[in-house]
């Protein structure tokens, strides 16, 4: 059996081509963001990038290593209340010390576009909000994409428990399916054999291999780091042992990724409609 590699670029063209046909919020999307973290500002890049095509002004602002909860708070607060801000990316990580929830809580409900603050992640809950998680609108269009109905799935495990990915996704998936396996590093991996859907998002790199995953299992990889080389990778390892018994896998890079920050945009246009 040859798994399905998803076109994660693919979907992310459905996307964008679905968002130019509705009106474009006036305004622009703040991000701030370390210069001196690569990876994040590489991520700001495909955000630029997708922000351009879809005619959205972005500015970027400058997370410094000795900012303090407060001092960074209070910035974010001042260009979020911005008329013309339409929403606000805290590009993470943040600096030592510096509490996401603290930061994001003065983010209007309505420009906190990674539903990172208390009022959007209760309305996240309970199932109120325009607005939810980007990690899920992942999920919903992989599923809709390769037509997997949630209700066939008995059992998924999501490893890593991170605030973009892995609380939001456990949440989102329990009362969905029978079986949900909330785990983190360290993790015992015959917890997953079993497991119809392995979601990943830990960071850690090459931390399973298909040996870990049951036969027809799918497995979405949100984790990423890099080698020393400066390769980056995700948290499956598709180099060291078989995946043909696997359904589908997501690869790094070109797997959620770029879906990712399509459905960032999603919420952008969905807050503003």
């Amino acid at each position: 059996m040859n798994p399905i590699v998803v076109d994660g670029k693919g979907i992310a063209h459905t996307i964008i081509e679905n968002l130019k046909q509705k009106p474009t919020p006036k305004g622009f999307l703040a991000i701030f963001v370390s210069s001196t973290d690569m990876i994040a500002q590489s991520f700001v890049k495909q955000k630029e990038s997708v922000a351009r095509e879809l005619g959205i002004e972005v500015r970027k602002y400058e997370v410094r290593d000795i900012d303090t909860n407060d001092v960074l708070r209070a910035r974010v607060r001042k260009i979020a209340m911005a008329k013309r801000c339409i929403g606000v990316v805290l590009q993470l990580p943040l600096p030592i010390g510096c509490s996401i929830s603290y930061v994001a809580n003065t983010i209007p409900p309505q420009k906190d576009i990674d539903c990172l603050g208390a009022r959007n992640l209760g309305g996240f809950f309970q199932e109120k909000n325009s607005i939810v998680p980007p990690v899920v609108r992942v999920i919903q269009h992989i599923f809709q994409t390769h037509q997997k109905d949630i209700q066939t799935i008995s059992s998924v495990a999501v490893i890593g428990q991170g605030v973009l990915v892995g609380r939001p996704l456990s949440t989102w998936f329990m009362g969905k399916v029978p079986c949900v396996k909330v785990l983190d590093k360290g993790f015992n991996r015959k917890e997953i054999q079993n497991s119809d859907v392995v979601i990943l998002g830990t960071g850690a790199g090459a931390l399973i291999q298909g040996k870990d995953t049951a036969p027809g299992a799918w497995v979405i990889d949100f984790g990423y780091s890099k080698t020393t080389d400066g390769k980056l990778v995700g948290d499956f390892d598709v180099t060291k042992d078989s995946i043909d018994h696997i359904g589908l896998y997501t690869p790094t890079p070109g797997g959620t990724g770029p879906i990712l920050v399509a459905s960032l945009f999603e919420n952008i246009f969905s807050a503003h409609a």
